[in-house]
C-alpha cells in the first residue's frame, strides 16, 4: 500500500544506497529517481523533495574514492550518483 511505501521507503533506498555491493548502490539510486519522478508526475503528497542528509550520501557516494573498488565500478559509481544529484536539482 502507499502508506507502506511512504512509511518504510525514506529508511530503507538510504541503507541499500550504503550497501557494500556497487551495483545495489546504482540501482537504489536509479529506484530512488524514478519513484520522486513518479511522485512528482502525480503530485504525490507522500513524497517531499530529498532530505539534506540523503542528498549529502548521493553527493559521498558521487564522489567516493578507495581501493576496495575498481576503476571502472568507481566510474560507473560516480556518473550514476553524478546523473542523480543533477535529477534532484532539476
Amino acid at each position: 500500500s502507499v502508506f507502506v511505501v511512504r512509511r518504510n521507503l525514506p529508511e530503507k533506498i538510504p541503507r541499500l544506497i550504503e550497501s557494500t555491493d556497487a551495483e545495489v548502490q546504482n540501482q537504489a539510486g536509479e529506484v530512488l529517481v524514478i519513484l520522486h519522478e513518479i511522485a512528482r508526475e502525480i503530485q504525490s503528497v507522500y513524497f517531499a523533495e530529498p532530505s539534506e542528509e540523503l542528498l549529502a550520501l548521493l553527493n559521498a557516494k558521487a564522489k567516493e574514492s578507495g581501493k576496495s573498488k575498481g576503476k571502472k565500478e568507481k566510474r560507473i559509481q560516480h556518473a550514476t550518483f553524478r546523473e542523480i544529484l543533477h535529477w534532484f536539482e532539476v
